[in-house]
């Protein structure tokens, strides 16, 4: 019924990573680097009390790395695959009527699944997220054999699949 390709670059595989985060994160993130902040001024409203200043500091650091967690991961995963097959991973996903198969092309495995085993779907901008188990099958947006012509159809063919999934795509 679809055809899905996805090559894996620095880019889109940081943006597949994204999409897998809680959407709450970002907002928790950001409430964090606030109270460090917070914890800064305090730090310097008290006469410039170094172990506070400190303890902020280094709040703002481990948030500031957890921002750009994913942007790191997809770089050593994308670097890692390129080391070992000479290129970036390749990605081919077939939804059949009754089941899907993906493909990694690169590294010559694949994986199959019933929708009816499908437990939770997600959307980002840029995926589809299908959760079975602890497995994540996925359709790039913009990875569709006959273009974007085929994103609603497909959103709708899954959502009519998948009947034990939680979620919703948009």
């Amino acid at each position: 019924r679809f055809t899905n390709v996805c090559t894996f670059t620095k880019p889109v595989y940081t943006a597949y990573l994204r999409g897998i985060e809680p959407k709450g994160k970002t907002i928790v993130l950001v409430l964090c680097m606030a109270a460090c902040i917070m914890v800064i001024a305090v730090g310097v409203s008290a006469g410039v009390r170094l172990d506070i200043i400190g303890a902020g500091l280094l709040g703002l650091v481990v948030c500031g790395l957890s921002f750009g967690q994913p942007w790191m991961m997809a770089r050593s995963k994308t670097t890692s695959v390129e080391q070992q097959y000479g290129k970036a991973q390749r990605n081919v996903t077939r939804f059949y009527d009754d089941h899907m198969v993906m493909q990694n092309l690169t590294a010559n495995v694949e994986a199959t699944a019933l929708y009816t085993d499908i437990g939770r779907i997600k959307e980002s901008e840029d995926f589809v997220y299908l959760y079975v188990g602890k497995h994540c099958y996925f359709a790039i947006l913009t990875g569709f054999s006959r273009g974007e012509g085929e994103i609603e159809p497909f959103k709708k063919f899954i959502e009519e699949r998948a009947v034990n999934a939680k979620g919703h795509l948009r």
